[in-house]
């Protein structure tokens, strides 16, 4: 018989907080936009009209989407936003002007245009653009995901030629019963793959990329794609669903693990320890492979990182288990040893093996003082023996020993 945990379910709602440079904050975005005239560019993706590597396989398409936005530095160092008038599907089309953003407002030689648009996005210095490759990208059929994909143009005129920044890695999966929520991309050697990155251009405006490390805490050691409907795959290797992530260019030396996260909360790994290499605006396929059940070692209690990151907690070593506020419950995970405590909730009234419930996590250091928010889609991966297993899209385990 199923245990069931019994509390109470309340809607919880993130928030996200805006940075800006200190040199741009006096500069009020509605005050510019009053004074300066705008015109629409025209954009056109790379690989529209010509054989790229990129469309060696048919299934990938690189197109535009109808409520598309891309950041457009219109020969000023201030950051514009333009959205896309054009339908679903086109290569090309153009963009008109929506608003203005925070920059120093210093004149160009050229115009530039990042996407997907981004507040954070600014003119460095030296034709380098600072911009974010996507940790958590979306699943769509035979793409990437909406704003997955980092693309930048330079232009000295009204059109804009959009390259792609990032490589393409083709995951095929397949299993008999399964569908998968979640894919987590981490390299072997623990090697950086998402966050802010510098871009420059040479002398033919192709891109390249590093990432910035003036702000550590930004840079990420995942990808995770995310499906907000799992994906239910073939049965055999000829019926393997495709999956495709935007990757930075660079060799992984020690090759990369894929963590993949089915709807019912199962975990399955797949490693390859050769070294590898994406190259820009290039796809690495990989050669289909079966998802399959692993069985999951017993956690010992305590706070610990595990695949993909987790924490557990049992209530009678550690101090309080579940605590009440404002008659919302919540699980409280208390690390002595990094001063930290971490709090996950509310959850339904009753939860089973199997159910998804959307939560949050909220993370404080000892004295109160909050330091993240964020939703977390959280699957109940099992309850038996005491112990409730919670995994969330992007692989954290959460183990409850109640």
């Amino acid at each position: 018989m199923k245990k069931l945990l019994v509390i109470t379910l309340v809607a919880v709602s993130a928030f996200t907080a805006c940075k800006m440079r200190e040199t741009e904050k006096d500069i009020q975005p509605t005050e510019v936009a009053a004074r300066e005239s705008h015109r629409d560019f025209h954009a056109v993706l790379e690989g529209a009209g010509a054989q790229t590597k990129v469309y060696t396989d048919e299934s990938l398409h690189v197109l535009w989407n109808k409520d598309d936005y891309i950041t457009i530095f219109d020969k000023s160092t201030r950051n514009k936003k333009y959205h896309f008038k054009g339908a679903d599907g086109a290569t090309g089309g153009d963009f008109e002007y929506e608003s203005t953003g925070y920059g120093t407002g210093e004149a160009l030689s050229y115009s530039y245009g990042v996407y997907p648009y981004d507040e954070r996005t600014g003119y460095v210095h030296d034709d380098i653009i600072r911009a974010y490759l996507p940790g958590a990208q979306a699943y769509k059929a035979n793409s990437f995901g909406r704003d997955a994909n980092l693309m930048v143009a330079k232009s000295s005129t009204d059109d804009l030629f959009f390259k792609n920044v990032g490589s393409f890695l083709c995951l095929k999966l397949y299993g008999a019963g399964y569908s998968v929520s979640s894919i987590i991309l981490t390299g072997n050697n623990d090697e950086t793959l998402s966050g802010p990155v510098k871009i420059s251009f040479d002398a033919s405006n192709i891109p390249s990329m590093v990432f910035d490390t003036a702000t550590p805490d930004e840079l990420k050691k995942t990808i995770v794609l995310s499906a907000e409907t799992p994906v239910a795959l073939g049965a055999s290797e000829a019926e393997a669903v495709t999956f495709w992530m935007v990757v930075p260019p660079m060799e992984l030396t020690g090759g990369f693990t894929v963590t993949i996260i089915d709807s019912e909360g199962g975990m399955h790994t797949k490693t390859t320890t050769k070294p590898v290499t994406f190259e820009r605006n290039t796809q690495k396929p990989m050669k289909a492979f079966e998802v399959t059940a692993e069985a999951l070692a017993p956690l010992p209690l305590g706070i610990h990182p595990i695949p993909g990151g987790g924490y557990t907690y049992n209530k009678t070593t550690d101090q309080e288990n579940i605590y009440e506020s404002e008659g919302q419950v919540w699980i409280r995970f208390l690390n002595t040893a990094s001063v930290s405590m971490y709090e996950i909730g509310p959850l339904p009234a009753s939860v089973a093996a199997g159910d998804r419930v959307s939560t949050a996590k909220l993370a404080y250091y000892e004295n109160g003082v909050k330091l993240e928010e964020e939703n977390l889609l959280l699957t109940v991966q099992s309850i038996a023996d005491g112990y409730m297993n919670l995994v969330s899209a992007d692989g954290v385990r959460f183990v409850v020993h109640f």
